[in-house]
């Protein structure tokens, strides 16, 4: 319905063809509208233009984003490539030996699978980092080479052989014998901080520096949630972190990247959303996150720079008590997925097309029949995996104490104790929410929450090859499941029933001292 203002004294204005063409009216031709439509029918029919055309001109400018992010990583990896090699080389053999001392896999924090360092990765960035081949800035930014020695079970030698990685690092540092190999369907970003940091540090320098870094932006991303969405979105942030082992994080070169992006778009979010949910630019941002997270990142949890702040924006409108729909909110989870996809996926095939004619190679044909293969099962021992296995191992990660030990297997009866105490105290909370409910709290928002914490499992469902091989990282992707669940624990319980809850505790030990 369109309501019009009736103006009593003043004579109605007559709008000239000129001034009708400027407000979206076609002077003439099929859309003009008939004689006699109403001015209303008119008005509305401009503001459909409009919206049309403002749609246009955000695609316009989200493209035309894309393109300057893409301009802008060839340059800074090739202006990475041209820091002097000579220098990376001083520093090399104490990493090397580091790596060596410690192997793969190395379990540093309480001897747990799910806290382990990813050493193989980071071995082969620092084997990229060296040049090894000697080759030009150009070619070894959109190449990314690396002088390796293959496992010498691997018979015959393809383009997805098992490298040898730390022995291939050394070999490379030593300048051979070893074959040259080409990691040039990443993008390969963190070149871009790794090599001059490499100048005038080593890798275990490194590792202190990463672990600055994190607890600066896990310190400055929580407190933003403390102060824009409360304590409880700030415990339970604080929480799945910590259940999904961030202090194992600053050990490996390789979680570095899609961390970082991650904990500054929980910033961004904590930092932008509004006290009624809103946030400006959020298009533009997704799209940059996805963007920088595919030059960054080697395919560890990709979907965090996603999923946990859009979680925060979604806590947010929870919190304002917004009334929008289920259907609004799935309307803006699929904005969101969509704008975040176009520029992950268009940064990633833009580095396909820009290395394939810079180094003369057809990468397409390689990225593609391996990007095939994450969504095939794996083969154990000659017994075949598929989903339902990759949701139960990332799900006994979840929980160090009861995750899989160093062999790899899972230690069933510690599982089963562990889970019937979890299994308890979540059916105490089920009984409490349920008893004492802010149902009111709840109406909104709670659709597009359960969705988004839900995502994580179909990631495994969908990816289940590289779920099953990375399980012991990839677990990490439901720290944005323990987080949705834990806020709304929290938004759930009325804080009159906790207030008295804890008078009642209080006065329990009080009359036990007594």
């Amino acid at each position: 319905m369109c309501i019009a203002a009736v103006s009593t004294t003043a004579a109605p204005t007559k709008v000239s063809p000129p001034a009708l063409l400027m407000l979206g009216y076609p002077a003439k031709g099929p859309m003009n509208a008939p004689a006699d439509t109403t001015d209303c029918d008119r008005r509305q029919h401009g503001f459909r233009l409009a919206e049309r055309g403002g749609d246009v001109l955000r695609a316009l400018r989200l493209t035309s984003l894309l393109a300057g992010l893409i301009v802008l990583f060839s340059v800074l990896m090739v202006a990475a490539f041209c820091v002097p090699d000579a220098p990376i080389r001083r520093h090399m053999p104490t990493s090397v030996k580091a790596l060596e001392l410690e192997g793969h896999p190395y379990h540093p924090l309480l001897g747990l699978h799910s806290l382990m360092p990813d050493n193989y990765t980071d071995a082969l960035m620092l084997n990229q980092a060296l040049n090894p081949i000697g080759a030009s800035p150009v070619r070894a930014a959109f190449g990314n080479y690396m002088l390796v020695q293959f496992d010498p079970g691997s018979s015959p030698v393809t383009i997805d052989s098992p490298i040898d990685a730390i022995p291939s690092l050394r070999v490379a540092y030593e300048g051979g014998p070893g074959e040259e190999h080409s990691y040039n369907r990443y993008w390969h970003g963190y070149q871009v901080v790794l090599r001059p940091l490499l100048a005038l540090f080593d890798y275990r320098a490194i590792r202190f520096l990463n672990i600055l870094g994190i607890s600066l932006l896990f310190c400055a991303s929580v407190l933003a949630v403390r102060f824009r969405l409360g304590l409880g979105a700030a415990l339970s942030m604080t929480s799945a972190f910590i259940l999904t082992g961030i202090v194992g994080v600053p050990l490996s070169l390789q979680y570095m990247g899609v961390f970082t992006v991650m904990l500054i778009g929980v910033f961004w979010a904590a930092r932008s959303v509004d006290a009624s949910g809103g946030v400006r630019h959020d298009l533009e941002v997704f799209l940059t996150l996805g963007a920088v997270t595919a030059f960054l990142d080697l395919l560890t949890v990709p979907a965090l720079t996603i999923l946990m702040p859009l979680a925060v924006i979604l806590t947010a409108r929870a919190r304002a008590d917004l009334a929008w729909t289920a259907s609004h909110q799935l309307g803006y989870i699929l904005k969101i997925a969509s704008v975040w996809a176009f520029g992950y996926v268009g940064a990633w095939v833009s580095k396909w097309a820009i290395a394939s004619v810079a180094l003369g190679d057809d990468v397409f044909r390689t990225a593609i029949t391996l990007a095939a293969r994450q969504f095939d099962g794996v083969s154990v021992s000659g017994e075949w995996l598929g989903r339902a296995d990759a949701l139960l191992w990332n799900g006994a990660m979840l929980v160090p104490a009861f995750g899989l030990n160093q062999s790899i297997s899972l230690q069933w009866p510690v599982v089963f104790r562990v889970s019937a105490i979890l299994l308890v105290a979540l059916a105490a909370l089920c009984w409490a929410i349920l008893r004492h409910p802010r149902a009111e709290r709840l109406a909104n928002g709670w659709p597009g929450l359960l969705l988004v914490s839900l995502a994580p499992y179909a990631w495994y469902v969908l990816l289940h090859e590289h779920s099953l091989i990375h399980f012991w990282f990839t677990y990490r992707l439901q720290a944005v499941t323990i987080f949705v669940l834990l806020f709304v624990a929290f938004r759930a319980i009325d804080p009159g029933y906790l207030s008295g809850l804890k008078r009642r505790v209080l006065n329990l030990l009080g009359a036990d001292t007594a």
